[in-house]
């Protein structure tokens, strides 16, 4: 989290929480849903500025009941989660598959020198349980290590 945001924090300590205004669709984009969005049950604008994104990549968080959160400085922005609090892609490099989540993370889930039918066998290694394939090659997941539901892309 970002030096600034925990300063605010500590200056502005008994801001109210927020929810409702910001989401985290299936495909990773961060998307802002105004009122008329929340209210027609609409996903939202997708949020297209580069540094607003990398600024809730680097202060999105979970607390320690499993709500999944961007700290926009002193005030707590809840996100809605289409489908998974993390959303992973498996990008194809010289050196093998890069899985990299929506805040550009890298993971290290399979080895380097592995093909794309054999990422299907490790998955199984790697996570558990594998829930469902769905449409477009996505994969729902739920993570060995820290138990809490991520989405692959392929």
């Amino acid at each position: 989290m970002d030096d600034q945001v925990l300063r605010s924090l500590v200056k502005w300590p008994n801001v109210p929480e927020c929810f409702g205004w910001l989401a985290l669709d299936r495909r990773g984009q961060w998307r802002m849903r105004d009122e008329f969005a929340q209210k027609n049950h609409l996903s939202g604008q997708v949020i297209v500025h580069r540094a607003l994104n990398e600024f809730i990549t680097r202060n999105y968080a979970c607390d320690l009941v499993g709500n999944y959160f961007f700290q926009n400085g002193p005030q707590r922005v809840f996100v809605t989660l289409d489908c998974t609090p993390w959303i992973v892609r498996i990008t194809p490099t010289q050196q093998g598959s890069l899985f990299l989540t929506q805040c550009q993370t890298p993971l290290d889930l399979v080895p380097h020198s592995v093909t794309s039918r054999e990422i299907f066998t490790l998955l199984g290694l790697f996570i558990k349980p594998l829930m469902k394939i769905i449409q477009n090659s996505l994969l729902l997941i739920k993570s060995i290590k820290v138990w809490q539901y991520c989405m692959i892309t392929i």
